[in-house]
């Protein structure tokens, strides 16, 4: 990536909230977070607090190794390296 396009995705991460960096993801392991994704909502409880804003499962990282995939994946790091938020610490889990 450019450093001209780490500084706009920094600024839209921070403006926005989230940004989208191309070709992160593998096409293999984004299939296997879609797979993982539709088995998650498929078999854990949904909350009926939840049921208006789409899915809200808390999947820890030592309880599956997709996700825990996901949160160490090394072109990930580095995009955020390159964006300044290289000391980012993932915490426990993730919201599905």
């Amino acid at each position: 990536m450019t450093s001209e396009t780490a500084i706009a995705l920094r600024e839209q991460m921070l403006r926005d909230g989230y940004c989208v960096i191309p070709d992160i993801l593998s096409l293999d392991f984004l299939q296997q977070l879609q797979q993982e994704s539709d088995r998650l909502n498929d078999t854990v409880p949904h909350h009926p607090d939840t049921k208006y804003q789409g899915t809200h499962l808390g999947i820890g990282y030592k309880d599956n190794e997709i996700m825990q995939r996901l949160a160490e994946w090394k072109p990930a790091r580095q995009a955020l390296e390159q964006m300044g938020f290289g000391d980012f610490t993932p915490g426990g889990g993730l919201l599905v």
